[in-house]
């Protein structure tokens, strides 16, 4: 099996993701990941071929195969290793974007809790920031508006404090804290906080990511704009709709272009910034309602 692993590694970095997934598949064809035994070098290929699938949309029962896979890694894995185990925590992060992808909002959040307390108890701590911002989208895609609230604001103020050693390992992170930050105030309503949330520092967005200024920009809008769309049915910082419109609903193209426009247009401003303004330590939480 572990063969088997490197060469599909290899054949993905080469940009043959479909070969890779068929030579996992093959591999993996005659073992059940329900009733698998915990294994070291199963859990590598679970992971690989999880991976894989999330790129090849034609499969037959493509979501359930990537979903009972990464659920056999992280269980696997938490057998074999344990929690200060970097392989479960590559599973469980993973495991917890499967479930967030296929609407399994408590699961997520429960796989990031299980998460986050690993990193809080054998570290690295750099990493508790990004995991809290995870759990916060979790929460809120489960309707924990509250919970998801109180941890991006600990999440953002950390990663405020300490962004100078952050970002020299993970650059990215600030952005992803925004953009969840803004999603949340968006979702529940609280547009006008977003939108001066993002004018002050809209820059982390436009300024920190692997790829083009207005390429970052777009997907931070469209992030945005699909949950302020999508989160109103499970809110619970507002009253619900009378009547909820599905998740296929197109996106409005005006919400997203104004989301871009802001980030594009935006500069941070040498005011306190929203969230200090409004949240200092100690005080309290506004009334979403």
């Amino acid at each position: 099996m572990p063969h088997v692993v490197r060469r599909a590694e290899r054949l993905i970095f080469s940009g043959e993701n479909t070969r890779a997934c068929r030579l996992l598949a093959h591999a993996l064809a005659d073992i059940d990941p329900i009733t698998a035994r915990p294994d070291a070098r199963l859990i590598e290929a679970a992971i690989c071929y999880a991976e894989t699938l999330s790129f090849e949309w034609d499969i037959p029962d493509r979501a359930e195969l990537q979903l009972t896979w990464v659920r056999y890694a992280e269980t696997a894995a938490l057998t074999c290793y344990g929690r200060s185990s970097q392989l479960w925590q590559r599973a469980a992060g993973f495991y917890a974007r499967v479930c967030a992808t296929q609407g399994l909002t408590f699961d997520a959040v429960a796989v990031l809790q299980r998460t986050l307390a690993a990193y809080r108890t054998y570290g690295p701590p750099d990493r508790i920031p990004e995991v809290r911002g995870q759990l916060a989208a979790a929460l809120h895609d489960d309707g924990q508006c509250a919970e998801a609230r109180t941890e991006i604001h600990d999440a953002w103020h950390t990663w405020l404090r300490t962004r100078a050693r952050i970002r020299a390992r993970s650059p990215h992170v600030g952005g992803q804290l925004l953009t969840t930050y803004a999603s949340i105030l968006a979702g529940c309503g609280q547009t006008s906080d977003a939108r001066a949330l993002l004018r002050d520092h809209a820059d982390l967005v436009t300024a920190e990511a692997n790829t083009s200024r207005e390429a970052a920009a777009l997907v931070a809008a469209v992030q945005i704009a699909m949950t302020e769309r999508d989160h109103r049915p499970v809110c619970t910082a507002r009253p619900a709709p009378a009547v909820q419109a599905p998740t296929s609903t197109p996106l409005p193209s005006q919400r997203w272009q104004v989301w871009e426009t802001l980030l594009l247009k935006s500069h941070p401003t040498p005011s306190t910034p929203l969230d200090q303004r409004l949240y200092r330590r100690g005080s309290p939480l506004p009334d979403w309602s």
